[in-house]
């Protein structure tokens, strides 16, 4: 038994050595009898790994591409070990196709999504803003005041902060609160008229 056995892997080693010596020689035939010995047992695989039957077939395709082509191109090192190859090849691309799926991966990450989104005025509310502040700013220009038309710009045309106006305009903070509220009561008049 134990010799029958010797007799088979023999025969399978010799087998392996002589189909990659004849794919790399350009031997169609030889192809064909590589894909015609490996395709079940490398698809059982593939299905096994995958757990998707497509997928499985689609990427059998390509690991007998890759296998014919490196044999043609250079062979392996070690003829014998050719059932090896080509399962650690058939592992490495299903591994490649993950990796790539990873890469891809169109999942929304609400996190970040979250971070990105864009609180910024619409463009309506953009140029409804514009033509307000536009009104204002031909409403400004009738006080008579030239201290009321200043400060009231700063504070709602360039939204300028409050200590930024005092500092520009040298004002303390109850000189700023008593300047606009009268500017304000001003405004509001001829607004109204």
């Amino acid at each position: 038994m134990e010799a029958a056995m010797n007799i088979k892997i023999n025969e399978e080693l010799h087998d392996s050595s002589d189909l990659v010596k004849r794919i790399r020689k350009g031997d169609r035939q030889a192809e064909a009898l590589l894909v015609q010995k490996y395709q079940r047992s490398l698809l059982e695989m593939l299905k096994y790994r995958t757990r998707d039957i497509s997928l499985a077939e689609d990427l059998l395709q390509d690991t007998l591409r890759i296998i014919i082509e490196r044999l043609r191109k250079t062979g392996i090192d070690d003829p014998s070990k050719l059932t090896h190859f080509i399962h650690g090849t058939a592992r490495n691309i299903v591994i490649a196709h993950y990796r790539k799926e990873i890469r891809r991966d169109t999942q929304v990450n609400s996190e970040i999504v979250e971070q990105t989104v864009d609180n910024s005025r619409g463009q309506l509310q953009i140029i409804m803003s514009e033509q307000h502040s536009h009104s204002v700013r031909c409403q400004l220009t009738k006080l008579a005041i030239p201290r009321d038309r200043e400060i009231l710009t700063r504070l709602y045309v360039w939204e300028q902060e409050k200590l930024q106006i005092c500092h520009a305009m040298e004002l303390t903070v109850h000189a700023f609160d008593r300047i606009v509220s009268r500017a304000r009561k001003r405004f509001r008049t001829i607004v109204e008229n």
